[in-house]
């Protein structure tokens, strides 16, 4: 398992936490679901975690402000969208320097209590958006997006979040090739109910991967786990599935970890293949 950091832009092993785009601590659901789809595939493979997250960031288009909102940031280092592409490109680029086979393989998004006061539409419209800019930014038009679930106490606790729960598990019905991770009730740590305890957060992973398989089989692939994701039984050498980890901010991990794109955004991959 390795990761492409936010911060050290070298490939190396996957760390806990993983280097986000700031500094959470704790395990992410995307190192659990990487552990768990190795388990489904042949010796050679590999996964590579692209973690750009950011805890408590939001859609917004508020000036000097970090966002997922694409085409709303007020300078380049602000717009979270763009700054996670880079990331994932130049991940993908170093693995296959390294003379690994690369195939991205979905993104991972995990956020939603930063944006509370949104409708479950504004909130759809946004993510949605946000969905069809990494797929053509990436080249990928089907590339599998998984939305993780916030936490039931965080909700029951703030109620106007529920408008954003609803446009997360309702995004498999809107988004072609897309799935949604349910979190477990009881997996949140003492005194803080908006992020999943250890427990919590293994759970997310496992229900990530279900997810992930889902959003495979909507976009048309029968593969099953232990092909490589395209119909093809994994090739000898040694590969890396790329996938970008998207927004695993608030409500993540026993302590608040992000995975790719928005941790509030993260980006997964998976390891690449020797040729």
């Amino acid at each position: 398992m390795f990761q492409y950091g936010s911060k050290a832009r070298t490939l190396r092993p996957a760390t806990a936490p993983l280097d986000m785009h700031d500094t959470p601590p704790g395990l992410s659901p995307a190192t659990t679901l990487a552990r768990e789809y190795l388990k489904t595939q042949a010796g050679n493979v590999g996964v590579l975690i692209i973690p750009a997250a950011h805890s408590g960031t939001a859609f917004t288009s508020a000036a000097n402000t970090l966002t997922w909102s694409v085409g709303s940031a007020s300078a380049p280092e602000f717009d979270l969208s763009t700054l996670a592409v880079t990331q994932t490109r130049d991940g993908i680029a170093a693995a296959s320097a390294a003379g690994l086979h690369v195939e991205l393989k979905g993104i991972l998004w995990l956020q939603g209590e930063s944006n509370s006061s949104m409708s479950t539409s504004e909130y759809s419209t946004r993510l949605d958006e946000l969905i069809a800019f990494f797929r053509s930014r990436l080249a990928a038009p089907t590339l599998p997006f998984v939305v993780g679930g916030m936490t039931p106490e965080g909700i029951a606790d703030t109620p106007s979040r529920a408008n954003v729960d609803r446009s997360h598990r309702e995004t498999p019905a809107r988004v072609p090739s897309s799935g949604f991770a349910p979190p477990m009730t009881g997996g949140v740590n003492v005194d803080d109910r908006i992020h999943f305890s250890r427990a919590g957060v293994e759970f997310l992973g496992k229900t990530y991967l279900a997810g992930y398989w889902a959003a495979v089989a909507a976009g048309g692939s029968t593969s099953p786990p232990g092909a490589d994701g395209g119909g093809n039984p994994a090739a000898a050498g040694t590969a890396i599935r790329a996938a970008p980890v998207a927004n695993p901010g608030l409500g993540q991990a026993a302590a608040p970890s992000a995975c790719g794109l928005p941790q509030d955004g993260a980006m997964v991959g998976s390891p690449p293949r020797a040729p």
